[in-house]
């Protein structure tokens, strides 16, 4: 990646993922919010602690998807987690 993309990626509220890469991360829970770019549906944004060589910082992993509603719904906070 070059400068400015791993800025914006380091600096970003938001988990970003390259192509093909793998984090692990610890889920710390989830908030559902009114979807931005449709304001009569909902979203869930999962809250992840993300080890980086600054130190761990907090991301959000936005989705609508039942299947990740599903999947998070069963860990508890704390857990480790591995995402693709």
């Amino acid at each position: 990646m070059g400068e400015l993309a791993d800025w914006a990626k380091k600096n970003s509220k938001t988990l970003i993922l390259d192509d093909g890469e793998t984090v692990e991360v610890e889920y710390q829970g989830f908030k559902v919010s009114v979807n931005p770019f449709d304001p009569e549906k909902e979203l869930v944004f999962y809250k992840l602690q993300l080890d980086t060589p600054e130190g761990p910082q907090v991301k959000a992993f936005k989705s609508a998807s039942g299947r990740a509603a599903r999947f998070f719904d069963k860990l508890e906070q704390g857990a480790r987690v591995r995402i693709t």
